[in-house]
Parts: structure tokens; sequence; C-alpha cells
């Protein structure tokens, strides 16, 4: 599957500042990945991705999809019992 991740590596949450240093570079690239190799990259490295690619150079809610095959969704659990319910 083809999308942009950033070389960036974190090992927390970013900063505001770095944020906006992803926000204007990731588009600069489109790498070709596994699931497999996505998962590592995001989960072991902390890399922040657009999971898609992008016809546009800049990040904006109405950039047009060139292909998407990959869904992701980020909870942010504060339950301490780790329970979540999806309703689909």
């Amino acid at each position: 599957m083809k999308i942009h991740i950033h070389d960036k590596e974190f090992k927390t949450k970013p900063k505001v500042s770095e944020i906006k240093i992803v926000s204007n570079t990731i588009l600069d690239s489109v790498v070709d990945v596994t699931l497999e190799e996505f998962a590592q990259e995001h989960t072991e490295k902390g890399k922040t991705a657009v999971l898609c690619e992008l016809y546009s150079d800049k990040l904006t809610k109405s950039a047009p999809i060139k292909s998407q095959k990959i869904v992701m969704l980020d909870f942010d659990n504060k339950d301490p019992n780790n329970l979540s319910l999806i309703h689909i």
C-alpha cells in the first residue's frame, strides 16, 4: 500500500512545533509498504503517517486522495480497565 510516512521517530507525543514541521514535510515522499512494515514504523518507531496517497503537495482536509487501502482508529483510552465498545 502507498502511504506518506515521515522519517522522524518519536518516543513521546510530539510538541506543537514538531507537529508543524512534520505536517509541512510529510507529503515530500510516498512509500510502498506492507501492513506489517507500517505497523512496525508506527508502533515501534513512532513515525507519523498519512494513510493514503494524495495528489496534493499540501496537507489539508480537502486534499484529493489518489488511493487509500487502510483505515485506522486511534483511541486515547482513559479507562483503567482498558474496556472499549465500538458500535458499527
